[in-house]
């Protein structure tokens, strides 16, 4: 949600029609070892 709150894909109009955003996230609150990754990919159509 963060990148689309931020106006992120406006910077790249140029790039074509359609993107694929991505996110990666992660638990920066555990100890290094225990942290749990995840990651969102979603198709974003230029209008």
């Amino acid at each position: 949600e963060q990148i689309k709150q931020k106006h992120y894909p406006e910077s790249l109009k140029g790039y074509g029609s359609e993107l694929l955003l991505v996110g990666i996230n992660y638990d920066k609150d555990k100890a290094p070892g225990e942290r749990k990754h995840s990651c969102r990919i979603e198709k974003f159509e230029m209008g």
